[in-house]
C-alpha cells in the first residue's frame, strides 16, 4: 500500500471515537437509555461495515519474497520497547475508563461530561495526520517517548487540579498521543526486524499492550476502593509511562536509530 495513507488509517480510530462519543452524547441529552443506545449503535456498525467493505477492493499481493519454514531469521526482541508498549496500553486504558467517571462526578450533566469522549476521538484522529510530518524528522523512539511523556503530563492535571477542565485537557494528552504510539510502535519494529520476523515483534508488543490493558481497570479500580481518589492510580500510571519512555531513549535498541 501507499506509505502516506498510513496516517489516514490510523485515524480512523480516532474518527469512530469521535462519532460514536457525539452520538453517545446525544442519547444522553435526550435520555435514551443503554440498552437501546448500545443497539443502535451495534446496528450503525454492521450497516457501515456492510456498506464500506465492497470498497476496499482484493488483498494487496505480498511483495516480500518467501522464506521457507525454519530458514526465517529470528531477531533479538527489543524487551524495552515492549514492556514501554504494555505500559502505554496500561496508561492508556485507565483514563479511557475512568475519566468520563471522574468527569461525571465533576459535572453531572451529560452536556459537560458526555463531551469528554468526542474530544478524545478528535485529538486522536488529528494527532496521526501530524504525527506524519512528525516523522520526516525525528525517529520512531523519540516520538514515542515524547507521546509517552505528554500522556503522563496529561494524567497528573486533574491529581494537581481535580476540575472538569484539567480532565477535558488529559483527555486531550491521551487521546492524542495514543495512536501516535501505535503507529510508531508498528514502525519500530519495521525498524527492528527483518521482513520474515516482522510480525513477531508486532505479536509479542500486541500481547504486552493487552496485559496492560487488562491490569490496568482492575490496578485502579482496588486503588480506588481503598482511596477513594483516582489520584493514585493516576500517579502510578504517569511514573510508569515516564519510566519506560527513558528507557525506550536510553536503551541499546536506540543506538543509530534510523527509519525504515
Amino acid at each position: 500500500g501507499r506509505t502516506e495513507l498510513q496516517r489516514w488509517m490510523f485515524s480512523g480510530v480516532g474518527a469512530g471515537i469521535l462519532v460514536t462519543g457525539l452520538s453517545c452524547l446525544l442519547f444522553m441529552i435526550v435520555e435514551i437509555g443503554s440498552s437501546p443506545s448500545w443497539q443502535i449503535l451495534g446496528a450503525a456498525s454492521v450497516l457501515a461495515a456492510a456498506v464500506l467493505s465492497p470498497s476496499m477492493g482484493p488483498e494487496i499481493p505480498a511483495t516480500r519474497a518467501t522464506v521457507q519454514r525454519g530458514e526465517a531469521q529470528r531477531s533479538t526482541l527489543d524487551w524495552g520497547a515492549i514492556i514501554a508498549y504494555g505500559a502505554m496500553g496500561f496508561g492508556y486504558i485507565v483514563p479511557a475508563t475512568y475519566l468520563p467517571v471522574m468527569a461525571r462526578g465533576m459535572v453531572p450533566s451529560p452536556e459537560m461530561f458526555g463531551w469528554i469522549w468526542p474530544v478524545f476521538g478528535a485529538a486522536a484522529f488529528a494527532s496521526t495526520l501530524v504525527a506524519a510530518r512528525l516523522h520526516k524528522r525525528y525517529s520512531n523512539r523519540q516520538i514515542w517517548a515524547a507521546s509517552q511523556a505528554v500522556m503522563a503530563a496529561g494524567l497528573l492535571l486533574p491529581v494537581l487540579y481535580p476540575h472538569i477542565l484539567t480532565v477535558i485537557a488529559a483527555g486531550i494528552a491521551v487521546g492524542g498521543t495514543f495512536m501516535i504510539i501505535t503507529m510508531a510502535g508498528v514502525k519500530e519494529a519495521n525498524r527492528l526486524a527483518p521482513p520474515e520476523d516482522v510480525m513477531r515483534h508486532i505479536a509479542v508488543m500486541t500481547v504486552s499492550f493487552a496485559s496492560g490493558q487488562m491490569i490496568g481497570p482492575a490496578f485502579a479500580g482496588a486503588v480506588h476502593d481503598l482511596t477513594q481518589s483516582f489520584a493514585v492510580a493516576l500517579i502510578v500510571t504517569s511514573a510508569a509511562l515516564v519510566i519506560t519512555a527513558l528507557i525506550l531513549v536510553d536503551g541499546p535498541f536506540n543506538r543509530k536509530a534510523v527509519q525504515r
